[in-house]
């Protein structure tokens, strides 16, 4: 596995919407679902498990850009993973 030691949010999100990160985002979604502000509200329990898939997905960031970022790379990996799933929805319906 190639390590990224100054990866873009981009790779970021790329590496959360593959297994097993992308449980992890799907869970996260499902939460959200119910409660809008769950992101926010559990970010301190939240930030270290997006810090460990990442560095297993070859993404090494400093804690304070995990915690900085981890909100708006969440955020950004929910809102894409619900496009392709609509967009999977759409094609089978097709």
């Amino acid at each position: 596995m190639a390590f990224a030691f100054a990866p873009t949010t981009e790779n970021a999100v790329g590496v959360l919407l593959r297994a097993p990160a992308l449980y992890f985002v799907r869970e996260l979604r499902s939460k959200l679902d119910r409660d809008p502000k769950y992101l926010r509200s559990h970010k301190a329990e939240i930030t270290p498990r997006l810090e460990e898939l990442l560095l297993n997905g070859g993404i090494i960031w400093d804690r304070t850009i995990v915690e900085r970022e981890s909100i708006s790379l969440l955020k950004d990996a929910i809102n894409r993973l619900r496009r392709i799933e609509k967009g999977r929805t759409h094609h089978t319906a097709a």
